[in-house]
């Protein structure tokens, strides 16, 4: 009760246990005992924005409630069979295998909300916050204030409360009924504080297993992908063009010193591609993550460690496919060779950079407050590895404070010149060849010997677990715990 503004929804979030930021203080008691680590999952708690994956259907939507939120003893038979009774008594019969979508592309306001509802109602809360008026009438009738017949109590006491100069909270403690209030309550605790009622998954923070949830999480990520269409069509289109053009300017590359610089280049332009896919891939992210935390987090649906796995697993299949698209639009367009043990290096190091650059984006997002953030921050980190990447700057070029620490040093360069003379019997012309073999100029880039190659491979793995670790490590720092009264 009360008008806009004066802190119904706070209240309620106070005592459901949905504030993360700000200090509560007071008592919040359940039957006289302090509320149980269960609490937030085993309480339905409708919000006044209808928050939902808008990839899923309603059906789904549901179902993945009442697997994560009913009781982890509850064959999922029943939970499923449960969630039929839900969409009978709420009427979605006619849209529980429609998309959710977004408000003014999807279900209607009224049918979004029955969806919500119905997510809280299928975890058969124990607890449900309803507000109630009960004999106010009679309270502001002993303070003078008459209520005109036919008129909504609730919408009246607000205009009487927003009208006057009355300190209605300071009569209210002085009034009689605020004492009978207090003694009631304080009964009330007396009486229930002896009950206890013993649930054996009360001490647990989440009423689904811990494998459980990445299943379902992981399920839920994979269907979100492969019904959102335009993010996957524009991340194949992305690798297909940019295969193409990368090609085709380096097309059917020669083995002179100038084709030397050309292999480099060709295969250099290949890290471009991540700057477009890591700003696909940042708002779906974030997108994600503002769902999470606004309220499956809340309601104890899944952790956090379960939302970056399906983030991250999800897009995996996807990532291969990509670097394939890329290789087949690239590979044989420059004249690379089809040997198993160059062409399958290649690939191997196309896939690790994709999962490289998809982490990355991932991990600034994971912490980032939003998109515009986010964007910013990506061309610092894109900028930085490219600049130290040993291309633009050859290694021996970079200064001593840079290279031993953005460039990974395995051994001192070994300065040499190990050219020939195309005619060492000219007399009165000098032909040299700065390189007698491709090896020869790839030392000149601190990679003297074969195995270099194999052992980037794996500096490259390095990069894709710590990219992935961050998410991890990032989202942890991110999340806060609920706030409970002090």
């Amino acid at each position: 009760m009360g008008s806009s503004g004066a802190g119904k929804t706070t209240l309620l979030d106070c005592l459901a246990q949905r504030k993360d930021e700000g200090t509560l203080r007071g008592e919040v008691l359940i039957n006289g005992q302090p509320l149980p680590l269960s609490f937030q999952r085993t309480t339905g708690y409708v919000e006044q924005v209808d928050v939902h994956l808008p990839e899923s259907t309603v059906r789904e939507a549901l179902e993945f409630s009442a697997l994560l939120r009913q009781p982890r003893a509850t064959p999922d038979a029943a939970k499923l069979a449960y969630v039929d009774v839900i969409i009978d008594l709420l009427e979605l019969h006619d849209i529980e295998d429609a998309i959710i979508g977004i408000p003014g592309a999807g279900l209607g306001i009224e049918q979004r909300k029955r969806v919500t509802i119905g997510v809280e109602l299928v975890s058969k809360p124990a607890l449900l916050f309803v507000g109630k008026i009960d004999k106010m009438e009679d309270y502001f009738a002993q303070e003078g204030v008459r209520f005109p017949a036919g008129i909504n109590p609730a919408e009246y006491m607000i205009e009487v409360v927003s009208r006057t100069d009355t300190d209605w909270a300071a009569v209210w403690r002085a009034s009689p009924n605020f004492g009978k209030v207090t003694k009631e309550i304080d009964r009330l605790v007396q009486e229930t504080s002896p009950i206890k009622v013993e649930d054996p998954e009360e001490h647990n923070e989440f009423a689904s297993t811990t494998a459980s949830q990445f299943k379902l999480v992981l399920k839920r990520a994979s269907i979100q992908l492969w019904r959102n269409t335009d993010y996957v069509k524009g991340k194949a289109m992305l690798h297909i063009t940019s295969g193409l053009f990368n090609g085709f300017s380096f097309w059917m590359i020669n083995s002179t010193y100038a084709g030397l610089q050309d292999q480099l280049f060709t295969i250099f332009n290949f890290i471009f591609v991540a700057p477009g896919v890591i700003a696909q891939l940042q708002p779906k992210f974030l997108a994600n993550r503002d769902i999470f935390e606004a309220r499956e987090k809340k309601a104890k649906l899944y952790g956090w460690p379960a939302f970056i796995f399906g983030e991250i697993v999800a897009e995996i299949p996807y990532l291969l496919v990509c670097a394939f698209l890329y290789f087949v639009t690239w590979y044989p367009v420059v004249g690379f060779p089809w040997a198993a043990d160059v062409a399958g290096p290649v690939f191997l190091e196309m896939v690790l950079y994709e999962l490289f650059y998809t982490g990355l984006g991932q991990f600034v997002a994971a912490y980032a407050p939003n998109a515009t953030f986010a964007a910013l921050t990506n061309p610092l980190i894109i900028g930085t590895l490219v600049a130290f990447a040993g291309v633009l700057v050859p290694y021996q070029a970079i200064t001593s404070f840079w290279r031993y620490w953005m460039y990974y040093l395995m051994a001192p360069f070994l300065a040499e010149n190990p050219g020939y003379l195309l005619n060492a019997d000219s007399a009165d012309l000098c032909e040299y060849c700065v390189y007698s073999k491709g090896s020869e100029y790839l030392a000149g880039l601190n990679l003297p010997n074969h195995v270099d190659g194999w052992r980037n491979i794996c500096i490259t793995l390095v990069f894709v677990l710590s990219s992935y670790s961050l998410v991890f490590v990032l989202m942890k720092l991110r999340s806060k715990k609920s706030k409970s009264a002090n």
